[in-house]
């Protein structure tokens, strides 16, 4: 009988793919059991970059029948990439599930600074009475987000539901992506050699970006230095898209007004890193993604992709390309 390793966070859909699956045995690991090398498991199901409950991805090595697995997340750029293709074994990503949390988040760190939330709340915990309106001329000062512009640097699911939801306050959209190919809902989308003018023009910049070997460090002091003075700079890609220390230092030198981060490197992000004490930043644990419907929506591109891979050998949506990194 074929095998097939759940992660855990798929246990109450069980039922659904066994149906699915019929004649395959189905094995759900908690962080606590003990995975048997010997048994011939060819599918791993609802992982994510941490691994397979309390192990490590070390365990590929020790399964060898493994064929196909499916990632819990987007990203896959912790994981053992080379070693997987060298074995040939399909990787299929959680691309598209993080729509609805992820601009939900984006939106909730542009609101908390443009509407003054950010500090109000500093001012709550301190019974402190301040109105915003009594402080001239400072990053305290609350301003409006419609008809402002807003640069997103990745144009797919989440950047494309993030300019859909920036319509509805009359914003300009920018997109950044590597090809600037159109996309839904961007006024305008500039390739990977004119990202300098989405930044000049961004009253909001949010990198959504994956890791790759074009992105890593591209949010550099030289990127930096081409936005406003008034930007607010949200990060919910991947953390070392930015170049942490060029960013307390904008932020420090006023070369932008404010961060959002709910991604940084490393994570967690140590107690005695600046970012934590300044006022100007707001930081969420790599949550942004965090949705009662997440796993529902990895099963549906799961029980998907399986379909795909009983008739015709192989997984068929979001399968990852290692030339690209994504």
């Amino acid at each position: 009988m074929k095998k097939m390793l759940l992660h855990s966070s798929l246990r109450r859909y069980q039922d659904k793919i066994a149906a699915a699956a019929p004649g395959w045995e189905l094995i759900v690991v908690n962080r606590e059991d003990t995975i048997n090398a010997d048994d011939e498991i060819e599918i791993v199901a609802g992982m994510s970059m941490a691994g397979i409950g309390g192990y490590s991805w070390e365990l590929l090595d020790s399964l060898k029948g493994v064929r196909w697995v499916q990632l819990r997340s987007a990203g896959a750029d912790q994981l053992p990439l080379q070693k997987m293709e060298k074995r040939g074994i399909a990787l299929t990503t959680a691309i598209g599930v993080h729509g609805e949390p992820l601009s939900e988040s984006i939106f909730a760190f542009i609101l908390g600074f443009a509407r003054g939330l950010w500090w109000s709340l500093h001012d709550q915990s301190r019974k402190f009475w301040r109105r915003a309106t009594d402080v001239e001329n400072t990053i305290y000062s609350p301003w409006e987000m419609h008809g402002q512009t807003i640069g997103i640097m990745g144009t797919g699911v989440v950047g494309s539901e993030t300019a859909r939801l920036a319509k509805a306050f009359n914003m300009r959209t920018l997109g950044f992506s590597r090809s600037g190919k159109p996309a839904a809902h961007f006024d305008v989308v500039y390739p990977l050699d004119q990202l300098d003018q989405l930044l000049s023009q961004s009253d909001f910049v949010v990198n959504i970006l994956p890791l790759t070997s074009e992105t890593h460090g591209l949010i550099n002091a030289a990127r930096f230095n081409q936005m406003k003075p008034s930007a607010c700079y949200i990060g919910i890609g991947r953390g070392d898209t930015t170049v942490q220390q060029d960013l307390i230092d904008a932020l420090k030198n006023k070369k932008i007004a404010f961060a959002g981060l709910d991604v940084t490197t490393p994570e967690p992000l140590p107690a005695d890193s600046p970012l934590w004490s300044m006022d100007n930043v707001m930081i969420t644990p790599h949550v942004a993604w965090a949705t009662e419907h997440y796993d529902a929506r990895v099963l549906e591109i799961f029980l998907r992709n399986l379909d795909a891979y009983l008739r015709e050998g192989k997984p068929a949506f979001n399968v990852f390309d290692h030339r690209k990194m994504y």
